[in-house]
């Protein structure tokens, strides 16, 4: 899995957020140094899309959202040796 955070708004799918520390005082929802979210398309434009907070939907284009850094949650890894395993069995 990687480790690398981004300023770059996210994409549709699961992503670990973490808030500008300047943002999190004033957050209407409590906020984590970093938390899991779920961002999506919702009702309205197709390109607009909201982040699933702590059961919030919030428009990705709220203020509370800008200077946060994102990093994409990766599907867990499979074993490499599963193959291998499976034949001797």
């Amino acid at each position: 899995m990687s480790n690398t955070w981004s300023k770059i708004k996210p994409t549709v799918g699961e992503w670990y957020l973490s808030i500008a520390p300047d943002k999190r005082d004033g957050s209407p929802i409590p906020i984590c140094p970093v938390c899991k979210c779920q961002v999506d398309r919702l009702d309205g434009p197709p390109n607009y899309l909201y982040v699933l907070v702590d059961r919030a939907w919030i428009p990705l284009e709220n203020e509370l959202f800008s200077g946060a850094m994102w990093q994409r949650i990766e599907a867990p890894p499979i074993d490499p040796f599963i193959e291998k395993l499976c034949k001797v069995s």
